[in-house]
């Protein structure tokens, strides 16, 4: 064996274990929701384990904390807190119950089975965070200042049977109880039918019109937010304009059916749980951007193998 191929087989090698730890997780989640008896507080601490596995270690997470603002108003319990280590001191994170708002990078609210009650109490838990009273800087323009946490919506099933199903049952909810665009979720998935849901940027180019573009697309000139994050979420809006609510399967499955939310299979699942957690990093790292003021990293790639040959295992990596 030469050295090219020997190299080969100890990079191979390794892939397969990084691709056992998903695997093993990704059971492990799954066994977690087939036992009904178990309650949130287990979803909720398994979600966390299976974050603290993969995220990269300057990203801390806690559970069921409450968020301070600056006039000491409470926000409602969140089920996930993920904040950076790097930028924060210890100190202020170090109350048993409590975090200050500008502390938190990202909440994340888990459902074991989300339906339409939960869903909506869970839109209308974000709002009230929403609408929490934060320091801002007294100098520079409005798009540079910081924002409130990201709000992700994380399910490991729900009750939706058809495609586009829980689209207008989110539209429905945010309409009845007018839920303004800066209040709205930043993203939300659903494990085990590999479904999630963001929303797509309508960016004035003239004063006739919207015109609705790919979430990475760079623009230039006026746009409702700070142009340097590189993807688009509700809670960077510096003013309230339409938005529109996209439904997307994360990962392109073979018994893809158009009409009906059918279950992944493990290795689906498995590659959904990567890309979600690709969102995730990179929206951890947009929120430094205004700290470091610097070209934007990001910590978690796509995970794929290549053959001898260079070219993309059909393989998971």
């Amino acid at each position: 064996m030469n050295e090219n191929s020997s190299n080969y087989s100890r990079k191979s090698k390794i892939w397969e274990k990084i691709y056992q730890n998903f695997e093993e997780q990704v059971i492990e989640l799954n066994t977690l929701y087939s036992h009904q008896v178990l309650k949130g507080e287990e979803n909720e601490k398994a979600f966390k384990d299976f974050c603290e596995s993969f995220l990269p270690s300057k990203f801390k997470i806690e559970k069921n904390k409450v968020l301070l603002d600056k006039d000491g108003k409470e926000s409602t319990e969140q089920d996930i807190v993920i904040w950076n280590s790097h930028d924060l001191p210890r100190i202020f994170t170090s109350m048993d119950r409590y975090f200050l708002f500008e502390s938190v990078l990202m909440c994340i609210e888990i459902k074991t089975t989300l339906d339409k009650k939960k869903l909506e109490k869970t839109l209308l838990k974000i709002k009230n965070l929403r609408n929490l009273n934060y320091f801002k800087r007294l100098d520079g323009e409005k798009q540079w200042q910081i924002h409130p946490p990201l709000c992700f919506i994380f399910a490991y099933a729900c009750s939706w049977k058809k495609r586009g199903s829980i689209l207008k049952t989110i539209t429905d909810i945010i309409k009845l109880n007018d839920i303004k665009p800066s209040e709205r979720f930043d993203f939300l998935y659903i494990m085990r039918k590999g479904i999630s849901l963001s929303w797509d940027i309508p960016v004035q180019f003239s004063d006739t019109g919207f015109a609705i573009r790919s979430l990475r697309e760079r623009y230039r000139g006026n746009i409702p937010y700070n142009e340097r994050w590189p993807q688009f979420f509700p809670s960077k809006l510096i003013k309230e304009i339409p938005l529109e609510l996209s439904e997307n399967q994360i990962h392109e499955v073979g018994s893809y059916n158009e009409r009906f939310l059918n279950d992944l299979n493990t290795n689906e699942q498995i590659y959904g749980m990567i890309s979600f957690l690709s969102e995730l990093c990179r929206a951890l790292e947009d929120q430094k951007t205004l700290h470091s003021q610097g070209q934007i990293v990001f910590s978690y790639f796509p995970l794929k193998i290549t053959d001898k040959r260079g070219l993309n295992s059909p393989k998971p990596f």
